[in-house]
């Protein structure tokens, strides 16, 4: 649409060729006389003379009229053209934005005419059922990376150790864990002293005894 108009010069070209004979010619020996132009740009030309009133067409005959000005005239009529070409550049664009865009189709042709509604989603085109869809799938999407990263998350490990259980730890000796948290494990001495350690650095006695801390403190 935009490339089928042929310039100024190209129907300066042409009226040429028609103005270079006295008798009419046909449209076959007028493409003959102007073989650098485009066919399709040709028969636009004769028709843009033809609508200026310079050019008389019978059948295939094509017969330029006399005018002191058909220069001019033809260049006007190149000029008309071209604004119709521009239009034509506005609404396929219009068009191209139209059938891209995301936006509601209702809204749109209601913004075109200048009567802009309220509401930004009919919930009734394909652009909002889209929308809906494309929602919809983010949603699922979203649930799925927190359902992934929840069974990703190691659960929590309970204690190794339980209060009572006889423990050693090297340098201290044995003792009896009196307290645990996933950060320490607090042991019991045989001479009454409690202290904290890493639980890595606490091991398990193979040989558990079941007297209470106090009372092996006592």
């Amino acid at each position: 649409m935009i490339n089928r108009y042929p310039s100024e010069a190209m129907v300066a070209q042409i009226v040429d060729a028609l103005s270079a004979g006295s008798a009419a010619i046909t449209f076959e020996s007028l493409r003959a006389a102007v073989p650098d132009i485009p066919v399709r740009k040709l028969q636009v030309a004769l028709k843009m003379l033809d609508d200026a009133k310079l050019i008389k067409r019978k059948g295939s005959a094509i017969t330029l009229l006399a005018d002191a000005d058909i220069q001019a005239r033809a260049a006007e009529a190149v000029r008309q053209y071209e604004l119709r070409a521009e239009r034509d550049r506005e609404i396929l664009g219009a068009m191209v934005a139209y059938a891209r865009s995301g936006q509601c189709r209702w809204r749109m042709l209601l913004d075109y005419f200048d009567d802009s509604p309220t509401w930004e989603h009919c919930d009734h085109c394909d652009s909002c059922e889209l929308a809906k869809e494309a929602e919809a799938l983010a949603e699922q999407m979203e649930q799925h990376a927190v359902i992934q990263t929840e069974a990703d998350t190691p659960a929590p490990t309970a204690p190794a150790f339980r209060p009572g259980d006889r423990v050693g730890v090297r340098r201290y000796g044995a003792g009896l864990v009196e307290a645990v948290t996933r950060e320490r494990v607090d042991i019991r001495f045989p001479d009454g002293s409690l202290r904290r350690f890493l639980p890595n650095y606490v091991r398990r006695l193979q040989h558990q005894r079941t007297t209470p801390p106090e009372k092996q403190a006592a």
